[in-house]
């Protein structure tokens, strides 16, 4: 399928010119351009096309405009006529008693029944219904790619929607995860020669793509930041001693870049709940450091909450996937200790097995020792799999490269390397198996 010309399609339904849709999506061999042609066919039957030229329509018009005028100036005299020539209240005629004239109820012009506002989930994703115009409110409901509701109104801002179900019961969605048919106008703006004009689109609202490449540009720096609260947390479940210097001077280096970089005004307010929680971290540090461990504790929980607002508000609003792994924190943990992986997966390609005793040799096993620490960090439950073969890959080098000191046989450091690089491959096949992009 076309990306390109499904969101061509998509532009020209939004504007209303359904016929080039309908032209568009006919040409796409896809069951979601067929999909698109039902719906679009449901909201905007076919219409028989045109005979004739514009002037004739207009001269018909003009024509039909004037017989009813006529009618209607005759109509009036005549009733005026009557209303001179009609006997009064008890006339007789020789003698006898006239009839009262009596009132003839005339039917009201019947108004024609409003076609029913529609619109259609866009997002790739599900998203949340919910009780009111905000996403601090509870969902109620949970609307697939795709499916159809009635628009029965929107928030005073223009953000949200407010549809009707197929239940008959009523809730919110956000207004640039709906595609929706333009607000109906009045009978009087509808007779008018002049084009309706259309509502502009507020300025906070843009497309689930614009939000996506924003974040999708910003995954690493947040990434950075997550993993720092990571340890953090881990910290506090086990007792660990951190160096807090340090993790509040990483996590200030990161603040700066995503704070610097530009943002589409739709993720505005989920941007600053990040930027409050970002705060939160740094004040929960810097109490770590004057030693108040119990309000660094209540920052800490700040931060988490702050955090996971704004996901799921990225999510409900803007339709953006935070995390691309199955494994919910794998990803956040490999950002961390993504540079010291690929450093080490560069330094086993180099290993020379039949090397001998060195004072690089030596410095090589206590930064594997330091590095081994690194990583058996913060690490989420469901990558433990994926921690274990990192860290026997690394305890491997080690040994082997303490073979090496102890100068013993040649067998011996093969089976060191084996067991290093067998391990280093199965942890990338299983990173990349929670679907964590890897090196």
């Amino acid at each position: 399928m076309s990306r390109t010309q499904m969101q061509q399609a998509q532009q020209l339904i939004k504007e209303g010119r359904y016929d080039e849709a309908r032209r568009i999506l006919q040409k796409i061999d896809s069951s979601k351009a067929r999909e698109w042609l039902k719906k679009l066919d449901q909201r905007e039957p076919r219409r028989a096309p045109r005979r004739g030229g514009g002037q004739r329509i207009r001269s018909l018009l003009t024509y039909l405009l004037t017989i009813i005028i006529s009618t209607v100036i005759t109509a009036a005299l005549l009733a005026g006529l009557v209303i001179l020539t009609a006997p009064s209240r008890g006339s007789t005629l020789g003698g006898v008693p006239l009839p009262t004239p009596t009132a003839v109820a005339i039917a009201d012009t019947p108004v024609p029944t409003p076609l029913p506002r529609m619109g259609v989930v866009i997002s790739s994703q599900s998203i949340n219904v919910r009780s009111g115009p905000s996403t601090n409110t509870s969902s109620i409901a949970t609307l697939f790619s795709g499916t159809s509701v009635e628009v029965v109104g929107e928030s005073d801002n223009g953000e949200w929607y407010n549809v009707r179900l197929p239940d008959g019961s009523e809730g919110w969605v956000a207004a640039n995860l709906l595609d929706a048919d333009p607000a109906p106008t009045s009978v009087a703006q509808t007779t008018s020669d002049e084009t309706p004009a259309v509502t502009p689109t507020p300025a906070e609202v843009c497309t689930p793509e614009e939000a996506q490449d924003w974040y999708d540009a910003n995954r690493e720096t947040l990434n950075n930041v997550r993993f720092v609260m990571l340890q953090a947390n881990d910290a506090v479940s086990s007792g660990a001693s951190l160096d807090y210097g340090q993790l509040r001077q990483t996590a200030r280096q990161n603040r700066s870049t995503f704070e610097s970089a530009d943002y589409p005004p739709c993720v505005g307010e989920a941007r600053d709940m990040l930027l409050v929680g970002m705060q939160a971290l740094d004040n929960s540090f810097q109490n770590r450091s004057l030693g108040y461990p119990n309000e660094a504790v209540s920052e800490l929980n700040i931060a988490r909450e702050q955090f996971n607002s704004a996901d799921e508000r990225f999510a409900d609003d803007n339709g953006i996937i935070i995390s691309r792994s199955d494994c919910p924190n794998a990803e956040v943990w490999y950002s961390g200790i993504d540079e010291d992986v690929t450093q080490y997966l560069a330094m086993i390609e180099d290993v020379d097995v039949n090397a001998g005793p060195s004072q690089q040799i030596r410095d090589l096993i206590f930064d594997l020792q330091e590095l081994r620490t690194r990583i058996d960090v913060a690490y989420p439950a469901c990558a433990a799999t994926a921690n274990n073969l990192l860290e026997s890959s690394v305890t491997a080098s080690i040994s082997l490269f303490q073979s090496i000191m102890s100068e013993e046989s040649a067998s011996n450091r093969q089976n060191h390397l084996a067991r290093m690089v067998g391990d280093a491959t199965e942890f990338l096949n299983e990173m990349r198996r929670l679907g964590v992009r890897v090196a």
